[in-house]
């Protein structure tokens, strides 16, 4: 069996990284593996307490040995890692212990000790909430990690780090890099970093489909595209007994956060936390005119094009959600403008030609890096032939099918559709017309357009084809 080392870490205390530590453990046990918690939070006591282990004074700080817990399968181990010396033998002699599955349960933060930690083990896994604090604390935990893991992969020549403002994007980065490195160089290096993220205290579903789209937000902002890992409910109800405040009896109902602390471990134990694995490289890295599909977040191009487009504009427009807190409205502009240039190009080509596209094309693609408009039309002229070559790249994007067009394509008029898809007929007729209502806000407007495109998706889906359809 392999061996696995998960690095458990988060930039803000409160997050409920410790309970996770020690319910992945109790899960991975349950999965046939013997798992050890290692404790770099020690002096505070309550990972010990909760494992039901007591610690004799200071005496644990000299006895380096692992201690058993009332959780069969489960043992404990209490470090100390003052120092990235420290840390660095902490982490030689854990690797050599005979339990297949570590659990390391980091400090609060990020120093460059979590930096070693996390760069070390197979998986790392950074714990936050939907809570504004933990967002935008997570956000500068990874802009923290990308600065420590440049400068130790640069070596000399990398003193133009420190220089960058303390809200860095990757542009910025990239404009800093001057002549040694390349765009590409740092891409190579934040692409292989091995980390996902796990929202922890789901407060209803719709911040699971967010926790995508805002790990897809990073990616473009910052390079670092971690895994959009299973989010985990909260129940207070299971928490009670769950930290020995009652018998777990006077518990009634079902055990709602076991299936998602299941799935965690499974989905951490079942691959490593490589985005090369299955995104090709990072997001901000990729030009959605020649690589639609990877900025979509679908494989190789399988998928429906359509639903991963749908899922991220959603994430981005949601107001109050948690891309707001991590991005300013005219980047999330931005990036709601690439997702509907990736998804318009998947029609215009088709998709039998794009999911021909290899993680080493995408590699290996040095001019798709970071193309402006002016640059991606050149390509796709090039790229389409003769016939397309004369066409301006904005003009053929507008003349794909807008609702009115969809509408039409399926032979319906303006007031069945409206009964269809119960709006009214006179919002309906100012959408297509494009123009913006004045009898409704912004957000209203946007939810008639989604139930309209909604609607439009099930009626062709029940359309019957004898072949694709060709839009332009």
């Amino acid at each position: 069996m392999r061996k696995e080392i998960i690095a458990l870490a988060s930039a803000t205390g409160g997050v409920g990284r410790t309970s996770l530590a020690i319910e992945m453990a109790k899960s991975m046990v349950k999965m046939g593996r013997y798992c050890l918690i290692v404790d770099f939070n020690a002096s505070n006591t309550s990972m010990s307490s909760l494992l039901g282990v007591r610690l004799n004074s200071h005496a644990w700080r000299s006895a380096f040995r692992e201690r058993r817990t009332r959780y069969e399968g489960v043992a404990y181990l209490p470090v100390e890692a003052a120092s990235v010396g420290e840390m660095i033998g902490v982490l030689r002699a854990v690797s050599e212990m005979s339990r297949d599955t570590l659990i390391l349960d980091l400090p609060t933060g990020y120093d460059e000790r979590i930096g070693m930690a996390v760069r070390f083990a197979s998986s790392s896994v950074v714990v936050g909430t939907g809570e504004p604090s933990s967002l935008i604390a997570t956000t500068q935990w990874l802009r923290r990690m990308s600065v420590d893991g440049l400068r130790e992969e640069f070596g000399e020549g990398s003193d133009f780090l420190s220089n960058l403002p303390l809200n860095w994007t990757f542009e910025d980065l990239s404009s800093a890099l001057g002549p040694r490195f390349s765009a590409q160089d740092a891409g190579r290096y934040l692409s292989s970093l091995r980390v996902g993220y796990v929202l922890n205290q789901r407060r209803d579903l719709s911040e699971g489909e967010q926790t995508r789209c805002l790990c897809h937000a990073w990616g473009t902002v910052l390079g670092v595209w971690p895994a959009a890992l299973p989010t985990i409910r909260y129940d207070e109800r299971r928490w009670f007994f769950v930290r020995g405040l009652g018998q777990e009896s006077q518990f009634a109902g079902e055990d709602t956060m076991f299936s998602d602390i299941v799935e965690l471990a499974s989905e951490v134990l079942k691959r490593p936390l490589d985005v090369r694995s299955d995104r090709g490289v990072v997001a901000a890295l990729i030009d959605p005119v020649r690589h639609p599909y990877a900025y979509l977040q679908i494989s190789d191009g399988g998928g429906d094009p359509r639903l991963a487009y749908r899922r991220l504009w959603e994430g981005y427009r949601r107001e109050g959600g948690l891309i707001s807190h991590v991005l300013d409205h005219s980047t999330i502009e931005h990036n709601i403008k690439n997702l509907e240039i990736a998804y318009r190009r998947t029609l215009t080509v088709g998709a039998d030609e794009l999911a021909r596209e290899s993680v080493e094309d995408v590699q290996a693609d040095e001019g798709g890096s970071l193309l402006d408009g002016r640059e991606s039309a050149a390509v796709v002229q090039a790229d389409e032939g003769s016939v397309e070559a004369g066409l301006d790249f904005a003009a053929r994007l507008s003349s794909l099918p807008t609702i009115a067009q969809r509408r039409e394509m399926l032979g319906l008029s303006a007031q069945t559709f409206s009964r269809k898809s119960r709006i009214p007929l006179k919002i309906l007729q100012q959408i297509e017309r494009g123009g913006v209502s004045p009898h409704l806000s912004p957000s209203y407007q946007r939810a008639y357009e989604k139930a309209a495109h909604a609607t439009l998706d099930q009626l062709e889906q029940r359309r019957p084809r004898s072949k694709p359809l060709h839009f332009g």
